[in-house]
């Protein structure tokens, strides 16, 4: 079992980590791990009760410099939008990881196979418990960065935080990741200006969370969530079926 009190290093991703909510602001830890970037995927209130600093570029780390932080507000929600997110937060994990790391002797970090390699930055990324939120970040940085599918990345992430469980409509939402080469937009090019569209499926999955909350009464949303989500586990028994 993963320890679920401190940091759990990626051992597929040399310099990734995941933790909940509360050791991501532990200082002696974010130190020991030598953490030079946060990634915070969570509700801006959630942030906030937990007495977290904002998350921007703002000193926290008590022995070293400045640590670079990003929040993405998401809610551990089956109806959130998280696919549309992955593109942002997967880059900046990536860029993250292959600057060179600011602390000083930063090649002590273990790459996991007993040499002592990692360079890079070291980026935790957090939710509340780190199970969902962060635990879907985390399983679409591997598929993207090692080109593997859902069921194998999400297999990686899990020997090292057994906890990882995305909920059910986030693992929708990576199965679509994976569809569409870990990339969920069309890009329309007008002379030198670049727009993002997205795509069919994408631009379906939209749709469907935007009649979920057209309704104006509140339990009318309710039941046609209910719906909506037997029909995304029927869909899921169908995927992991192959």
């Amino acid at each position: 079992m993963a320890n679920t009190t401190a940091l759990d290093r990626i051992h597929a991703i040399p310099g990734l980590y995941i933790s909940d909510r509360f050791s991501a602001r532990d200082q002696h830890l974010l130190a020991r791990h030598r953490i030079s970037h946060i990634l915070s995927v969570l509700r801006w209130e959630d942030l906030q009760s937990n007495r977290s600093p904002q998350c921007s570029s703002t000193a926290q780390d008590i022995t070293g410099p400045v640590i670079q932080r990003k929040q993405v507000e998401i809610n551990d929600d089956e109806t959130e939008d998280i696919v549309g997110r992955l593109t942002e937060m997967t880059d900046w994990i990536r860029d993250a990881l292959t600057k060179l790391h600011p602390y000083e002797n930063a090649n002590q970090e273990s790459t996991g196979n007993g040499s002592w390699g990692h360079t890079g930055g070291c980026v935790l990324v957090h939710c509340n418990q780190g199970i969902s939120r962060s635990g879907t970040v985390v399983v679409a940085y591997i598929m993207k960065s090692l080109s593997v599918p859902f069921v194998p990345a999400l297999s990686l992430a899990r020997v090292s935080r057994s906890l990882i469980t995305p909920n059910n409509g986030f693992e929708y939402q990576l199965w679509l990741w994976e569809r569409h080469g870990y990339d969920v937009f069309d890009r329309r090019v007008n002379g030198s200006s670049v727009t993002l569209v997205p795509n069919e499926a994408y631009g379906k999955f939209l749709d469907e969370i935007n009649d979920i909350f057209s309704f104006a009464d509140e339990e009318r949303i309710l039941l046609a969530k209910t719906y909506w989500s037997a029909e995304i586990k029927a869909k899921l028994i169908d995927l992991r079926r192959g």
